[in-house]
C-alpha cells in the first residue's frame, strides 16, 4: 500500500503511494563549496536524484526545518507534501550510564586528563581544522588543563586535519579514529565539554547525545544545529576561530555557565 524510503532518494518507478525521509543535501553542500572533493560525478548526480526523489514521492520528511527549507528551495520541492520530523536520541545509548562506568582500556591513557570531546566521521564539512586551531587558541587564552578528544573514522577531512596538526606540534589534540559503539558511553560522560563546529548537517545527532549524557555543549550556529540545541548550548560562528575558542573557554572556566 505505501512503500517508505528512508534515505534520501527512492525508485522513480515506485507503483504504489510513497513516503521518503530525506536527511541532508551534503553532497550539494560539497559541489558549492568543496568542489571535487566527493568526485565530480557524485556531486552532480546526488543532489539531482535527491531532487527527483522529492518531488516524486507522495510524502516528504525532512529531518529538520532547515532540511525541509533546502528541499523547498533548492530542489523545488512543494511545501505542501513536506514534513519536519526530528530526530532522537537511541534511549539505550544513555540507560544505566552512571558518572562511575569504567571507560574501555584502549581508552584510558587518552582519557587521563579533563578533556574536551567531539565525536563524528572526519569530513570537511566538520571543520575541524578550524577545531584544532581554535583548541590551541583557548588553551593559550584560558590556561585550562584539558586535551581535545577527537573520535571517528577518518574521512575526506582527514589529511587537511592531520597537517593542521603537525603545523601546530601540540601534544593535546589527540585524533583517536574510529571508536566502538560501546566505549562511546563513557566518553561522552566523562568529558568536561562536547563541541561540534560542523559547517553544515541535516540534522546533528552528537550535540543531541551529549546533553542526554549531560555534557554542555558549545556548537556551530550554523544549518540546524541551534534548531536542534535550542537555548541548551553555547553557539558559536563555526568560520571565526575566535569565536569558537571564547565558547570553549567560557564554559570550562565558568561553571554556573
Amino acid at each position: 500500500d505505501v512503500m517508505i524510503f528512508p534515505f534520501n532518494t527512492m525508485a522513480l518507478r515506485c507503483p504504489c503511494r510513497s513516503l521518503l525521509v530525506v536527511h541532508d543535501l551534503v553532497s550539494l553542500f560539497y559541489a558549492e563549496n568543496f568542489p571535487g572533493r566527493l568526485g565530480r560525478f557524485r556531486e552532480w548526480a546526488q543532489p539531482r536524484l535527491v531532487a527527483a526523489s522529492a518531488r516524486k514521492a507522495n510524502r516528504v520528511l525532512a529531518v529538520s526545518e532547515f532540511a525541509r527549507q533546502e528541499l523547498i528551495h533548492k530542489c523545488g520541492v512543494s511545501p505542501e507534501k513536506t514534513e519536519v520530523v526530528h530526530h532522537g536520541v537511541d534511549k539505550d545509548l544513555v540507560r544505566d550510564c552512571g558518572e562511575d562506568m569504567e571507560p574501555p582500556s584502549e581508552l584510558r591513557e587518552a582519557m587521563r586528563d579533563p578533556y574536551v570531546l567531539f565525536v563524528g566521521y572526519q569530513h570537511l564539512h566538520k571543520n575541524l581544522d578550524r577545531l584544532a586551531l581554535a583548541f590551541a587558541a583557548m588553551k593559550n587564552r584560558y590556561q585550562v588543563p584539558h586535551r581535545l578528544l577527537i573520535a571517528g573514522k577518518e574521512e575526506s577531512g582527514s589529511r587537511s586535519l592531520q597537517m593542521t596538526l603537525r603545523n601546530l606540534g601540540r601534544n593535546d589534540i589527540l585524533v583517536l579514529g574510529r571508536v566502538p559503539g560501546s566505549a562511546l558511553v563513557p566518553l561522552y560522560r566523562h568529558a568536561s565539554l562536547f563541541v561540534f563546529p560542523s559547517l553544515y548537517e541535516g540534522f546533528g545527532i552528537p550535540p543531541l547525545e551529549a546533553m542526554a549524557h549531560g555534557v554542555p555543549v558549545a556548537a556551530s550556529n550554523a544549518g540546524p544545529v541551534p534548531e536542534v540545541v535550542g537555548d541548551a548550548a553555547v553557539l558559536f560562528d563555526p568560520l571565526d576561530v575566535d569565536s569558537m575558542a571564547d565558547a570553549m573557554g567560557s564554559v570550562l572556566t565558568n561553571p554556573s555557565l
